[in-house]
């Protein structure tokens, strides 16, 4: 995307190639969405005790994001980027809780392994990720895939965010929904 981008000083150009990739971005993850899956997400989080998300790196912010979204509508949540604290938190739930684990890859071997510690206490997992074939979807009871790829070089970029912020929105608004009545 940034690639596509010459150095024309086209200010115009530029604000309409990063709003297309913005749009593209959410309009694939929506073509590739799980709607069952997503439904399964918001009932784990509606019924929960207590839900936490997981996420480092550049998916830690989204993690930070969704606490705050989720702190706004009552639901007892808390949000970790460090994989030391994630791994002792995991451990202590049971199966009125809920992780939900972050990471664009699927990869990230301490989140992965973070989420299957709450997992094998009983805990709901739900992952967000680009990657169906990854470490995290084989340890998820929930899995909501995004759109967005990235090259390695490419990690942490801002399409693979939206998408991840995209997915977090349609949980919170779902729950939010299901709360309110």
């Amino acid at each position: 995307m940034v690639t596509d981008i010459l150095p024309s000083g086209d200010m115009n150009a530029l604000a309409r190639k990063v709003a297309f990739g913005s749009t593209k971005s959410i309009n694939d993850t929506l073509s590739i969405l799980n709607l069952k899956e997503l439904e399964r997400g918001i009932d784990a989080i509606v019924k929960v005790r207590k839900a936490e998300f997981y996420g480092v790196g550049a998916s830690g912010f989204t993690a930070l994001d969704a606490k705050y979204k989720f702190l706004c509508i009552g639901v007892y949540c808390d949000a970790f980027t460090d994989s030391h604290l994630q791994s002792m938190l995991a451990d202590t739930f049971d199966s009125k809780d809920v992780v939900v684990g972050i990471s664009q890859t699927g990869s990230t071997k301490d989140v992965v392994d973070s989420c299957k510690i709450a997992k094998d206490n009983g805990a709901t997992v739900i992952c967000i990720t680009a990657y169906a074939k990854s470490p995290i979807t084989r340890v998820a009871d929930v899995i909501l895939r995004t759109a967005t790829q990235e090259s390695p070089l490419g990690s942490g970029a801002i399409l693979s965010k939206i998408a991840q912020l995209y997915v977090v929105d349609l949980l919170f608004t779902g729950v939010a929904i299901r709360i309110s009545h």
